[in-house]
Formats: C-alpha cells, structure tokens, sequence
C-alpha cells in the first residue's frame, strides 16, 4: 500500500467549512488554502511546509522532505479567466520567487500561449499569451510539457460552439530540472527523467487506491478513464454519436462520484 503524504486540489466542488472533515478522512496532517479557498493542498510528515505567500488565485509554498536536498517552492495556481485580474497574479508569483532554489509552478492559467492549444471559437490573438510569456521570462521559468490530450478543458458545447484548450500547465526553473524528486531509477535527459517519475508516481497512487478502497473508488476511476477516453474521440470527431457518448460516460461518472461520496 503507497501512503500518500502530499496532494493539492484545484477547485475541489466542496464547501470550506467541510476542509478538516476532509482532511481527516484522507488522514492528511495538515492542510494550506488560498484566500478565495480553491485550491487545497493536504499534507503530512515527513513533509513540512511553510506559507510563502497567497492570494486569490494562487498560493506557494516552501517545502521539506528527507528526500529532498534541500527546501522546494512550489506554487500551485488557480488563475481567473480576467486578464486584468491576472495581472495581479503575476505580480504575486514574482514576489513568491526564490533564489537559486528549485521552484515548480502549476495550475490552471486560464489562457494558451499559441494556436495549436485551442481548437473551436475565435482566432487566436497574437497578445493572448503575451503577459504569460513576460512572465515566465522575468520568472525564468518553462514549462515542462505533459503526455495525454492536447487539451485540458472542454466548454462541453456541440458542434461549432465546441472550444477545447490547453489552460493547465507545470512551469519549473534550472535548479528544478535535475531535482531528484522521486527515488526511482529512470534513464535519459532531466526532463524525461521528471515526467518519467511523475507518471510512475501517478500509477502508484492509482495503485494504492485501488488496494486501500476496493471496488467502489475502482469503480471511479473506471468512469473517469472512461471520460478520458471520449474526450479525446470528441476532440477528433464531431460527430453526434461521439458527442452522446461522452455525455453517457460523464453521466457515469457523476453517479459513480454520488456513491463514493456516501461510501
């Protein structure tokens, strides 16, 4: 059994006055919110964690595990869909910017950086990643890409009216692309060997929830790769069979979370 000690939620669909039930029941430490209270980020030792710095749409922290060779920042974002708005987001984050320490910056930015991450509604316009970009450059910062669909949100509209984006991201700094995150041997250049650790990650906790919660969390995940998998048929085919199919599936998983909830 993989005991998990460190996890964050991005928009987690539930009232903050349930976050210490929760946090119980997932046997966690500990637990940091932002200002606006939608992004959770659980904990327990060995880790330790302090608040560097918060704000409505995001909240870092400098972090200690044995593991680690010293102390990680890692700021997990929450961005608005308002340009304006974010612009005091990236004023926060800059100020959150360590020196000469390993910084990871992830999240929903609500907003793409060229063409090929959207598909569906209006042209893309040449100033719409703009202030991400100066932001990574004065952060010095870039992001480390991910496997999967080339999309991570969907406006779930049929047809013409469908949009699809890429708004989620996991930006790092130099001292983070050689951080040995995760004792697991890998092979290859910094990055890869990241990525490669994140996914092996990813099937351990897949795999430890499986073991501790039986077959109604397996039935969750099920119906989650289920949506994953029309999601991404929806995306190459606009058919209305793909489209009611993937409605099917969400439906699915809706009721499948209703019961893991009561569970």
């Amino acid at each position: 059994m993989h005991d998990v000690k460190f996890a964050a939620i991005c928009e987690p669909k539930a009232d903050v006055s349930q976050i210490e039930y929760i946090r119980l029941r997932l046997s966690f430490d500990a637990i940091e919110i932002n200002m606006s209270g939608d992004l959770w980020v659980f904990y327990s030792l060995p880790f330790t964690c302090s608040v560097l710095g918060r704000s409505s749409q995001h909240i870092s922290l400098l972090v200690y595990h044995s593991w680690l060779p010293g102390n990680l920042v890692v700021s997990f974002v929450h961005a608005s869909c308002s340009r304006e708005e974010r612009r005091a987001l990236w004023h926060a984050l800059l100020a959150d910017k360590p020196t000469s320490v390993p910084w990871c910056v992830c999240g929903d930015f609500n907003v793409i950086l060229e063409p090929q991450e959207k598909r569906g509604g209006r042209p893309f316009g040449n100033t719409e990643g703009q202030e991400l970009l100066s932001f990574m450059e004065e952060a010095a910062v870039f992001d480390m890409g991910f496997p999967g669909s080339s999309f991570t949100w969907c406006n779930n509209q049929r047809g013409r009216a469908r949009i699809w984006k890429r708004l989620d991201r996991f930006l790092i700094n130099k001292e983070c692309a050689t951080l040995p995150l995760f004792i697991s041997e890998v092979g290859g250049p910094p990055l890869r060997i990241l990525c490669s650790k994140l996914l092996a990650t990813r099937r351990a906790i897949q795999e430890w929830n499986k073991n501790s919660f039986g077959n109604v969390f397996n039935v969750v995940r099920v119906a989650e790769e289920n949506v994953l998998r029309a999601e991404f048929r929806v995306e190459h085919d606009d058919s209305e069979e793909a489209q009611i199919e993937l409605s099917r599936v969400q439906t699915e998983l809706r009721h499948a979370l209703l019961i893991e909830e009561q569970f």
